[in-house]
């Protein structure tokens, strides 16, 4: 095993820890615990509201970055940002979820990929061609691959990015994916603790039905119209 080899296979190690201390810490104590209990959320983000109007132009950047490491620890999300929602509003809330869940697709499928998912991809390419040949369709298609896994909701956000990073997806198609496909989610958990209460705001849920139909038409068309997408480089 070769140095840079060696140093992957420790680093990967390490996040594997760290992935798993932070799991049994939010999910096995008490005050990880804290942060999934829906009851407990309102207190949480008013504390979140008083802390954002104290600190102005810190929060922001505290959120994003708090965010990006939830999304590399492959820990929920969707807590955070019922918290941003309250201590954000609708609008700055979604915008900055966006910007952080953009990064940290980004950034996790890269972090996958080289600790990873090349020394993976080089061992199958020996043994597995049927797989190998899914995975170069997956690496054509990523942008849309990515885009249906957040608008049908296959899998969890952090999870999903490891797995990306598995195949020849790129961090700029899981990002654009994710920027894209994330919204219709985040605005729906945003806007709980915005106020907005989407279970009784017909008008609200049927934009976000709306918005998610509208975002699936190039999946669609992916497979309604294969010829169109050929032309533009798509297999």
């Amino acid at each position: 095993m070769t140095k840079i080899a060696t140093l992957r296979l420790i680093l990967a190690l390490l996040l594997a820890a760290a992935i798993a201390a932070a799991a049994v810490w939010l999910f096995g104590t008490q005050e990880g615990n804290q942060y999934l209990d829906p009851k407990n959320l309102h207190h949480l983000g008013r504390r979140f509201h008083d802390w954002v109007q104290g600190h102005p132009l810190s929060a922001p950047a505290a959120f994003v970055a708090l965010y990006i490491l939830l999304g590399i620890l492959a820990l929920p999300v969707w807590w955070v940002q019922i918290i941003a929602g309250r201590g954000f509003g609708l609008w700055i809330a979604l915008a900055l979820t966006q910007l952080a869940a953009t990064m940290a697709a980004a950034l996790t499928v890269a972090i996958s990929r080289s600790l990873v998912g090349n020394w993976l991809r080089a061992e199958l390419a020996s043994r597995r061609a049927r797989l190998m040949e899914l995975d170069q369709k997956l690496g054509h298609n990523g942008l849309l691959v990515v885009m249906a896994v957040r608008l049908v909701h296959v899998m969890p956000f952090s999870l999903s990015n490891y797995a990306f990073g598995l195949t020849q997806i790129r961090p700029r198609q899981a990002a654009l994916g994710t920027l894209l496909g994330n919204v219709p989610t985040a605005a729906f958990y945003i806007s709980i603790g915005a106020g907005v209460h989407p279970w009784r705001n017909w008008r609200f849920i049927l934009a976000l039905a709306v918005v998610n139909m509208i975002l699936l038409i190039p999946l669609a068309l992916r497979y309604y119209r294969p010829q169109w997408f050929k032309k533009l480089g798509i297999e």
